[in-house]
């Protein structure tokens, strides 16, 4: 899990999402990145204000660190996605085979 967030987030709190990555063990997979001055929704590129209360206050800085943190992260953790979905389609594909064009309902499958 990855979780970006802004100290000054009014809608999150930073030290929830710290002390649940704090609890958690190191081999749960779970990195944290905390921006110093970043508010609620700081990844965003449309305009900020207040809505229902909160300030939302989008922040290219950290959006393009975030952007890059997101990247590499989906990339470490994917990286064998692919092979794994070959693999699986190949399995899938010999089961699909191996059905009646029909189930017990009488529905065609594709």
């Amino acid at each position: 899990m990855l979780i970006l967030i802004g100290v000054a987030d009014e809608w999150t709190n930073f030290l929830h999402c710290e002390n649940m990555a704090l609890k958690n063990p190191i081999d749960a997979n779970v990195a944290l990145k905390v921006y110093q001055e970043a508010i609620y929704a700081f990844d965003e590129d449309w305009p900020g204000g207040r809505y229902y209360g909160h300030t939302i206050d989008p922040d290219p800085d950290p959006r393009k660190h975030a952007i890059v943190k997101i990247n590499a992260f989906l990339a470490d953790r994917l990286k064998n996605c692919q092979r794994d979905s070959i693999e699986q389609s190949d399995r899938d594909g010999a089961a699909k085979s191996a059905l009646p064009p029909f189930s017990n309902k009488g529905v065609a499958r594709a």
